[in-house]
């Protein structure tokens, strides 16, 4: 089962970094802050995605933890550089906020 989770963990990692680099301009929603509530969904989902296709937990070794943060600042950095995409701190917040959520209430719901 680990390896079908790696396997969909990579694949979420690769589609991902493809969404945040594409042009999307044919998408107009207008909810206030639904891109946040994304980065917060998509990173709360990538941490479950991370513990589950890791023998033991993601609590254990912390180096996973800093691969996922490394991840929102390379995808941030990343859209820096593109010149019809934008890097926003806020965004960076709202994926460390996603990491964060998993973090606190992941090991009160396996007690």
């Amino acid at each position: 089962m680990i390896v079908l989770f790696r396997l969909i963990f990579g694949f979420s990692l690769l589609g991902f970094v493809y969404l945040a680099a594409i042009e999307i301009q044919s998408i107009k929603i207008e909810i206030p802050y639904f891109d946040k509530f994304l980065h917060f969904s998509i990173f709360l989902i990538l941490a479950w995605l991370m513990d589950r296709s890791t023998e033991g937990s993601i609590f254990q070794n912390k180096s996973y933890i800093y691969f996922l943060i490394l991840y929102a600042v390379g995808i941030e950095v990343m859209q820096f550089f593109i010149p019809y995409r934008s890097a926003e701190f806020y965004d960076l917040v709202a994926d460390l906020a996603g990491m964060l959520v998993y973090l606190i209430f992941v090991p009160r719901l396996r007690t």
